[in-house]
């Protein structure tokens, strides 16, 4: 029996162009196209640990409370966070969710963020009508 053997045409490229993968060693050239962190998978051990810390520490907190005050007590607690979280300044003024980090305890601690102040309370002329209807979503 003779088998049939089909050959794949390798993609090809524009001279002024550069695969992804063809760096001047065989991988990516993070030069050009950047670090390829989603691609190689964690990158510290501890990595993975530290995007679900926060969660890990709502589930414990919740689980104290619901021992010592029962589930009512939790219930207020995730209702109060939701409000907290979704309040908003009007017009075009950004909010600092005060109200939020005062329930999560962040109130009395400094941050990267509070030293170095965050780009959105930089002062600046605005126009508050416009930045009414744009949140607004009417124009």
């Amino acid at each position: 029996m003779a088998s049939k053997l089909t050959v794949q045409p390798k993609t090809t490229y524009p001279s002024e162009m550069v695969a992804p993968s063809d760096g001047v060693m065989g991988g990516p050239d993070a030069m050009r196209h950047g670090p390829a962190f989603g691609q190689t998978g964690a990158g510290h051990p501890l990595e993975s640990s530290e995007k679900v810390h926060f969660k890990n520490q709502m589930a414990l907190e919740e689980e104290a409370v619901r021992s010592a005050q029962g589930e009512h007590a939790v219930i207020r607690m995730r209702v109060e966070r939701s409000i907290t979280s979704k309040l908003q300044r009007l017009g075009p003024l950004e909010s600092s969710f005060a109200s939020f980090d005062v329930l999560l305890g962040n109130d009395e601690s400094l941050s990267f963020d509070d030293t170095l102040n965050h780009s959105s309370f930089a002062e600046r002329f605005q126009d508050v009508a416009a930045g009414r209807t744009q949140r607004l979503g009417k124009f």
